[in-house]
């Protein structure tokens, strides 16, 4: 997160949960952010505006706030502005594989796994529309999804990238070569 969104000042902000900057889908980014805020790893900084808060009236604070107007921190000791890359340091040492317990990495691999197949699946409607071809069906979302999953099984990301960009090329080439074909049909195809 701290990569995506950057710092300034040992501040991380705005943290914007709904634009890809995270992860590669809006819930999969709320749902990092929750993580890393009940895990205690993003602190609210008290530079945060006024706005960035609910309230319950005029002068009750309420109990949730906006996650791109706040302004966060990383815990630890000495100026907010060298924390940041400590922290990052601790945070990596956690992820060594030589330092984690089997279901731990198991776990990671799953989450690299699940990441790796979201981020082809983005790719891929995102090539569609280079294209011009027209967005998922319902039909067509469940397919894609469970063919990235089985690719993430497989390959690496660039490959599944490779696949995805020749798939809509294709697609976009049989859909303008065949006059009267189906928009669907095209998505179907690649």
């Amino acid at each position: 997160m701290i990569h995506a969104v950057g710092s300034t000042g040992g501040l991380i902000y705005p943290i914007e949960i709904n634009d890809q900057t995270i992860a590669p889908n809006a819930s999969l980014s709320k749902d990092f952010f929750i993580a890393a805020w009940q895990g205690g790893l993003l602190q609210v900084h008290p530079t945060s505006p006024v706005t960035a808060f609910s309230w319950d009236s005029e002068t009750v604070l309420g109990e949730g706030f906006y996650t791109n107007r706040t302004r966060f921190f990383v815990p630890g000791d000495g100026p907010v502005e060298d924390r940041i890359e400590r922290f990052v340091d601790v945070l990596l040492a956690q992820l060594d594989p030589n330092r984690m317990h089997p279901t731990e990495l198991t776990e990671l691999a799953e989450l690299a796994q699940h990441l790796v197949a979201e981020e082809a699946g983005r790719y891929f409607v995102h090539m569609l529309g280079e294209h011009n071809l027209p967005d998922l069906t319902e039909t067509h979302g469940e397919a894609l999804r469970v063919a990235v999953a089985r690719g993430a099984e497989l390959f690496p990301i660039g490959h599944l990238d490779r696949m995805a960009w020749g798939a809509t090329r294709d697609a976009a080439g049989a859909y303008h070569r065949n006059a009267g074909m189906p928009e669907a049909n095209a998505i179907t195809y690649g």
